[in-house]
């Protein structure tokens, strides 16, 4: 152990703290800021962070109850600071009257290395590879351009101590970015782009990139014209990953305890009437172990439309009385039947939102368009304005698919998707 752990660990047994779970985090990044093509900055940090949550057993009216709290401790710190801080969140875990539950068992394993290509280079390299991969989504012919980007590539190596002898560690690895593009003709107009991906996907940003400066240039043109009414609506990408993110939270242990989803597992959850395509959806576990210490592997959460596993943490899993699964955030789709060009046949497909939103509370979605294209059969229209709101739980029954594929931070899966009827409110 370091000496800061042998530390933090002298501290909870002098405060007789029985139960504890610490996650320290060693972290090495390369970030890149450009202004067109010019590198404006380049910074390298490492930084160590070190999570430890107490809990505090105690009784209330007769009931037992588990309350906790966390703390974050750096390396300046000294031990007097330490204890100090670690006494505090255990006075505060007094006050957090959760009914009792149990705490992960003890997990002992090797560190889990990344498979990640990124682990091969140094983060510096990294961060150059998808920097000259961005630049090369530029062409001649194109009137948009880069005007800023960022890059962030980062190597990190996690280790999860608890009270019951809990030790595992893992590395993980990422690189991640935004960009803006801009068109000044025949209106100057900018849109802003993001990416993460858990390895060197060079194509993948490169094509991003030429979709992003494309886009942009339709929208100097694009014209308010949408018609208010009914559509058929595409949604593709990262306003398709935001849309899936409704069935990791409706089935997690968080939102069925507390009665805000009332999924269980074995529950049809795409209505009487299904047309489309019933959703197979795994959980994806991007770590190893979650912030617990609990082993996490990818399992299935909507099997041919049905609910195959509620997946909690520690907490939730005990109340529930199941297996502590951990919570998944990212996912896997495998649905997609239909060819995408065959798709955008009649419908209306908002490539880019002000800001798409989907609540995981009520089913419902929207944004406000900031470019879109009108299919009427045989021509295109090129729009901007108007706006798209929907509920996923009515229009479930007739979702399809793309066959083409699509790969994002916490998605993968079809590329698009076809919703049928939506409300949209238009520009005339």
């Amino acid at each position: 152990m370091t000496t800061l752990i042998n530390d933090i660990c002298r501290a909870l047994g002098e405060l007789n703290v029985a139960e504890w779970i610490l996650s320290q985090t060693d972290t090495e990044t390369a970030e890149l800021f450009f202004i067109k093509h010019n590198l404006d900055m380049r910074r390298m940090k490492k930084v160590t962070k070190i999570n430890v949550t107490v809990y505090r057993p105690f009784e209330k009216d007769g009931a037992k109850m588990k309350g906790s709290s966390s703390v974050e401790i750096v390396p300046s710190q000294s031990f007097v600071e330490i204890k100090a801080l670690i006494e505090k969140a255990y006075f505060a875990a007094s006050f957090v009257a959760n009914p009792t539950y149990s705490l992960p068992d003890k997990v002992i394993g090797e560190l889990k290395k990344s498979e990640s290509d990124i682990a091969k280079v140094s983060v510096g390299d990294a961060a150059m590879v998808m920097a000259k991969a961005m630049f090369a989504g530029e062409s001649k012919d194109n009137k948009a351009f880069i005007n800023s980007g960022e890059i962030f590539a980062e190597k990190s190596t996690t280790r999860i101590l608890s009270a019951c002898g809990t030790d595992v560690s893992y590395e993980d690895c990422n690189v991640n970015g935004e960009l803006v593009v801009q068109c000044k003709e025949p209106e100057d107009v900018e849109m802003f782009r993001s990416f993460e991906y858990d390895g060197l996907k060079t194509d993948a940003v490169t094509a991003l990139v030429k979709e992003a400066l494309s886009q942009v240039e339709d929208r100097a043109i694009a014209k308010k014209e949408l018609p208010s009414g009914s559509y058929d609506v595409i949604l593709s990408g990262e306003q398709l990953a935001e849309l899936m993110s409704f069935y990791p939270e409706r089935t997690s242990g968080n939102m069925v305890f507390p009665g805000y989803s009332t999924w269980k597992v074995g529950d049809d959850i795409m209505g009487e009437t299904v047309t489309g395509e019933r959703i197979n959806l795994i959980g994806h576990a991007k770590q190893p172990f979650n912030s617990e210490g609990i082993p996490m592997e990818d399992k299935p959460l909507i099997e041919d439309g049905k609910v195959s596993l509620i997946h909690s943490g520690a907490q939730f899993a005990s109340y529930l009385q199941q297996p502590m699964t951990g919570l998944y955030t990212a996912v896997t789709l495998n649905n997609g039947t239909v060819p995408f060009a065959e798709m955008k046949k009649n419908c209306l497909y908002p490539v880019t939102f002000s800001d798409f939103q989907m609540d995981a509370f009520s089913g419902f979605f929207g944004g406000e368009i900031r470019l879109a294209y009108l299919f009427d059969g045989e021509n295109v229209k090129i729009i901007t304005g108007g706006s798209v709101s929907g509920n996923i739980s009515e229009c479930c029954g007739e979702l399809v698919f793309s066959r083409e594929r699509y790969s994002g931070a916490n998605y993968e899966g079809p590329f698009a998707v076809k919703l049928k009827n939506i409300k949209v409110a238009g520009t005339v």
